[in-house]
């Protein structure tokens, strides 16, 4: 359900302005408690926010297809040199900002998004413009994959952007086997976790399960020390080798 703009607090509205962003809508959430949906002041940019420090998507308002954050513009790298027709998956929709991108880089390809939280798909719906053709289930990742691949529900590339608030969560790590059984011979799975600091054991311990379960993977970090985003691209090997991005 959606709360007029009047509804935000006056020191919330001050300080997305000492941030340089204006108050757009505010969005109640089960999860999260409030989203906020937020337009930066000197900039055609629209912010999902599930906190203060805490941005879900960054979304270009004049070109939606354009990756504007880090874990996005590698994750479009990634699957454009990717080779392997088919699907693309997306657990943790977000304002669904990567839906834009995969299906400029991929027009007619079938796009679904696996989102936990209502009140995300409504504020992607409502302010973000998410195109109708993409397919959207409304539960959770594990939940999902769980499903999928009995069924044999195959993908060219996953981009898995799932967090516990502001952190990896500590489930992550399961499901690495998952998104691998998911995606077809050669398809490519990009996932972005942060890492807090150095010595992060739920970062650490996500990233061991998917080089477990993956032949091939290369981390890439922004900023190049924690706290950081690393993002990793995993490759799963076709029958004579491995398909690299």
């Amino acid at each position: 359900m959606r709360v007029p703009g009047l509804g935000v607090r006056f020191p919330s509205c001050l300080l997305l302005a000492l941030m340089g962003e204006r108050f757009v809508a505010e969005v109640p959430s089960e999860v999260f408690g409030t989203l906020w949906v937020t337009d930066a002041v000197w900039a055609p940019r629209r912010h999902l926010r599930s906190g203060f420090l805490t941005v879900q998507t960054v979304l270009d308002r004049r070109d939606p297809g354009r990756p504007r954050a880090f874990p996005l513009k590698v994750a479009a790298q990634a699957l454009e040199a990717c080779p392997v027709p088919g699907d693309v998956l997306i657990l943790g929709l977000g304002g669904g900002a990567f839906v834009h991108v995969a299906l400029r880089l991929r027009p007619g390809a079938r796009v679904v998004a696996v989102e936990a939280d209502p009140a995300v798909v409504e504020a992607a719906r409502l302010y973000f413009g998410l195109p109708r053709e993409a397919e959207v289930a409304v539960c959770g990742a594990l939940e999902f994959l769980r499903r999928a691949v009995p069924a044999k529900r195959r993908f060219a590339f996953a981009f898995v952007d799932v967090f516990d608030r502001t952190h990896t969560p500590a489930w992550l790590g399961e499901l690495a086997p998952l998104v691998r059984d998911a995606l077809l011979p050669g398809g490519v799975a990009v996932v972005n976790t942060t890492r807090l600091h150095p010595f992060d054991r739920k970062q650490a311990a996500a990233a061991a399960a998917f080089r477990a379960a993956f032949p091939a993977v290369e981390a890439r970090r922004f900023p190049p020390v924690p706290p950081c985003n690393e993002v990793l691209v995993c490759w799963k090997y076709v029958e004579r080798g491995c398909f690299s991005c």
